[in-house]
């Protein structure tokens, strides 16, 4: 521990009381002001984490804040502070550094600042406080800096920063749950975009602050409610719209970070800011630069597995005419054979027959008369079984041809079913969607019928 100044050093010796001096109060405060101001003459920069300057700030006039420092292996445990005061005069000349470091509403609690300041020591009240003369903007976004990589170094050191990518997003994601205010340019973004692509998404938002001091606890109670009820959701979408660099510094928070990282849902993140990325976008299964940016991602990943089912059920219709006609192939192919063989059987059978006539005339007329009848029966028995054989071939492929109508998806509108769509080609699923006078079209089994809404009634109404 350093030794504490001798306030009466400075005096000469003879001057030095060979008992305690009395003081008045003010007379011991102005001693104390004069070797402050002699030990201190001048600038200086002091450097810590900023508290209650915000309020102070939005109520005008002077600034009276506080300057921490904090244990670097706690950060919640403060090791000393410090009173600051800004005077009224100041802040339009600390203005532009402000808004550099806290945003549009100089919203700089809990940033690491460094400040120029001269000591103030308040005679009357015997108070001593630091007055804020400049902002070392340099150093000061220099320290966010530092503190973001260190962030972002433990993060990887733990294995988080790939934590979040590693959850599964569905192919076709329509339970969305949203992070963001519910008023903001971002939220409209998003949803409009969204409304576009005629898809049935099911969407709930949690409204949160996105800026300033609440966001961190707005946030994180956002994402423990989404947690809480995860089943009912595909993925997470956090977002917000531009601003500058230090609009953002909410999304470099180490615990956010580490929510969003172990977090049981794919989150995906579009924060709006076109150069830099937030550490949320580090940890984040998908990160897009605008809220916009990821209603397209999301509305692309679901054409790409339409276009996926097309090409399937192109596959499956094209599979089955090849088999189809395989069959068909097959049958006529068989049915031909068995015609050949019977023809050359029976021909075998006329040549057998005209040899024994030649060679036995009698016997052969006898013989004949004896085997006619049986001949004509194997005859009969041999059309009998072309005809069975041909008919059971016949039924089989009339079966296959019904189960391959059956799969046919224009089976389902053949049966009296149809699709309604807006005039503007939107798909209606709800009486909800449409009202008098709009323009419809129709699609049946064998065209389209286009048509204008005269009334819509509910089920129990019609």
């Amino acid at each position: 521990m350093s030794k504490q100044p001798d306030l009466f050093s400075a005096l000469p010796p003879e001057q030095v009381p060979s008992q305690p001096e009395t003081l008045s109060v003010s007379g011991f405060n102005e001693r104390v002001a004069s070797f402050l101001k002699g030990a201190f003459p001048g600038k200086i920069r002091i450097q810590g984490f900023v508290s209650g300057f915000n309020r102070s700030f939005r109520r005008g006039g002077h600034i009276y804040f506080e300057l921490n420092e904090k244990d670097p292996s706690d950060e919640s445990r403060v090791l000393s502070k410090i009173g600051l005061v800004a005077w009224r005069g100041t802040r339009s000349r600390l203005q532009r550094a402000l808004k550099s470091l806290g945003g549009e509403a100089c919203e700089i609690d809990d940033l690491q600042v460094y400040f120029e300041v001269t000591l103030n020591y308040w005679v009357p009240g015997g108070r001593l406080s630091l007055v804020v003369e400049g902002i070392d903007l340099e150093a000061s976004l220099g320290a966010m800096k530092l503190d973001r990589d260190r962030i972002l170094r433990l993060l990887a050191e733990e294995g988080l920063l790939d934590q979040n990518r590693q959850r599964t997003l569905p192919a076709v994601p329509l339970r969305l749950g949203l992070i963001t205010s519910a008023e903001s340019a971002a939220y409209h973004d998003f949803t409009k975009e969204l409304s576009l692509a005629g898809v049935g998404f099911k969407l709930g938002c949690y409204n949160a602050r996105v800026q300033g001091v609440e966001q961190e606890a707005d946030m994180q109670g956002a994402f423990a409610w989404f947690e809480r009820h995860a089943a009912d959701w595909d993925a997470i979408i956090l977002i917000r719209g531009g601003g500058s660099r230090s609009d953002l510094v909410g999304f470099d928070s180490e615990q956010l970070a580490r929510t969003i990282a172990g977090f049981p849902l794919p989150v995906l993140t579009g924060i709006g800011h076109e150069i830099d990325r937030s550490i949320a976008d580090e940890v984040a299964y998908h990160s897009l630069k605008t809220p916009t940016a990821v209603a397209q991602f999301l509305m692309e990943r679901i054409d790409a597995w339409l276009d996926e089912m097309d090409d399937l059920s192109q596959a499956i219709r094209q599979q089955s005419e090849m088999l189809l006609t395989d069959a068909r192939f097959s049958l006529t192919s068989k049915t031909q054979r068995l015609q050949l063989m019977t023809e050359r059987r029976l021909a075998r059978g006329r040549e057998r027959l005209n040899v024994l006539s030649a060679g036995m005339p009698g016997l052969a007329r006898h013989r004949l008369r004896m085997i006619a009848p049986r001949l004509n029966t194997l005859v009969d028995r041999l059309k009998t079984g072309i005809y069975t054989t041909l008919s059971r071939r016949n039924r089989e492929l009339d079966h296959r041809e019904e189960r391959l109508r059956l799969l046919d998806p224009l089976n389902i509108l053949q049966r009296g079913f149809s699709i309604t769509r807006r005039g503007d080609g939107t798909l209606l699923t709800s009486i909800a969607e449409v009202k008098a006078g709009d323009d419809l079209r129709t699609r049946l089994a064998d065209g389209i019928i286009e048509s204008k809404s005269n009334n819509v009634l509910p089920l129990d109404e019609a």
